[in-house]
């Protein structure tokens, strides 16, 4: 099924997660913030599955195995046809 996942908005969490629609951002170091959304999230199944499919379907398109592999073949043919 997944997670709804709860995450910083540091480092790059804001480029994988987007707040409210593929997760939650809490702010680092405040429990009290974090505490709130996880009720938040427990209280309202609604919103834990739709963050769940949300993640999940971004997950499918920016983050696969297969993007990542056709990128670095892509890499790789530039590199081999330039001379390089």
């Amino acid at each position: 099924m997944g997670t709804p996942e709860i995450v910083t908005n540091t480092g790059a969490q804001p480029e994988i997660f987007e707040d409210g629609i593929s997760g939650l951002f809490v702010q680092p170091r405040d429990p009290n913030s974090l505490v709130a959304v996880i009720l938040q999230i427990l209280s309202c199944q609604k919103l834990s599955k739709r963050l769940i499919g949300n993640g999940l379907a971004r997950v499918k398109k920016y983050f696969s195995m297969q993007l990542h592999v056709d990128a670095i073949q892509s890499l790789y043919t530039s590199i081999l046809y330039a001379g390089l």
